[in-house]
């Protein structure tokens, strides 16, 4: 079952932490996360059924608007998606790989959500940097064409041009890259 998602990013702490009890009281979701992102800023990602996830984020708005900065809504999550975003890393053969750098958390949920749905390759990591002001890495797997393809996908939207800090491809990666990246955690 592919469940719907919802991302948030408020200006502060307090109003997300209390934005986050309003949505788990007022809706039946799950928090897949949450957490401080400097300089202050609290972001929340939420699951649940498509009805249930439009609710929450409607809670939030009507309650707290003034303090959001950014949210986001995918309706249908592809499962490696869903699965990146809980740190549940893909044990597939790593052939070529993209590495995405975004300047935040929903840019880098628009670029997994994209990828996820436009091309046949993999999101096996989605890290959030909550130091660096929630600074965004993704990485994707699968053939070269597929990698290729789903960067190229990446590229287009024009609003998202300004907030990809790098992106690249390896087409073939060696060995000791693949161990030290996804087994020394």
């Amino acid at each position: 079952m592919n469940s719907a998602l919802g991302f948030l990013e408020l200006n502060n702490v307090s109003d997300g932490i209390t934005c986050m009890d309003f949505m788990l009281k007022g809706a039946l979701i799950n928090v897949i996360r949450s957490s401080l992102v400097n300089p202050g800023k609290f972001f929340i990602i939420i699951e649940g059924s498509y009805g249930n996830i439009e609710n929450a984020m409607q809670i939030a708005v009507n309650n707290f608007d003034k303090s959001i900065e950014d949210f986001y809504m995918i309706g249908k999550a592809e499962e490696d998606l869903l699965n990146s975003l809980k740190g549940i890393e893909a044990n597939e053969k790593l052939e070529s790989l993209a590495i995405i750098d975004t300047l935040n958390v929903i840019t880098g949920v628009i670029i997994a959500d994209i990828t996820s749905k436009t091309s046949d390759a993999n999101i096996v990591r989605f890290n959030i940097s909550e130091a660096m002001g929630g600074r965004t890495n993704i990485v994707i797997s699968g053939e070269y064409s597929s990698v290729k393809h789903a960067v190229e996908q990446i590229c287009l939207p024009m609003h998202l041009k300004d907030k990809i800090i790098a992106c690249n491809i390896i087409a073939n990666p060696h060995d000791t890259l693949k161990e030290t990246l996804f087994h020394n955690r």
